[in-house]
């Protein structure tokens, strides 16, 4: 029991050290934005994207959240860590299962290693992060149901996955 678990973690945090961005000085604007939209929110941590986009995570009525902002402080798009798999809707969750299972076929046993709900533009989407040993790949649902692989890189060695999901959900926006 303890191998798979130490295995999710390694590949949770090299997932995110593969997507992350130099931290930068956030600008005042986009702070003042982030404490308005979410006022008491701890454990915030922010991350400098491509394109000028601030990426904050941080914990906010007892959920793991994130949100990403223009560099005017308009909030581009927001969401919260999903806590179990099995919280999620059954389509979403069917989707998923079956793109796991395609991607097994090729790769060999995966482990999801978090998954996050997004609202953009009125819309909720779904990614989830997933990988073993060799690949972390990462999986976009639509309300439809319809998942994609947004990215697949294969790992030389073993790494860990960061709790945050890739900088791909702002880069749809």
């Amino acid at each position: 029991m303890k191998k798979p678990i130490t295995l999710i973690t390694a590949i949770a945090v090299t997932a995110l050290n593969l997507f992350a961005q130099n931290d930068e000085a956030i600008n005042a604007k986009v702070s003042e934005q982030f404490n308005e939209a979410f006022p008491g929110a701890q454990s915030v941590s922010w991350t400098s994207m491509k394109n000028k986009i601030s990426r904050v995570h941080f914990v906010h009525d007892g959920h793991v959240r994130l949100a990403f902002f223009d560099s005017n402080g308009t909030l581009i798009s927001s969401g919260k860590k999903v806590k179990s798999m099995e919280s999620l809707p059954m389509q979403i969750s069917a989707s998923l299962a079956q793109k796991k299972a395609r991607l097994e076929k090729k790769h060999g046993p995966l482990v999801f290693a978090y998954t996050y709900e997004i609202v953009s533009d009125g819309i909720t989407k779904y990614y989830s992060t997933l990988g073993n040993a060799g690949l972390i790949a990462v999986l976009s649902v639509a309300p439809n149901g319809e998942c994609i692989v947004e990215s697949k890189n294969r790992l030389r060695e073993v790494q860990t996955i960061k709790q945050t999901p890739p900088d791909i959900i702002a880069k749809k926006n």
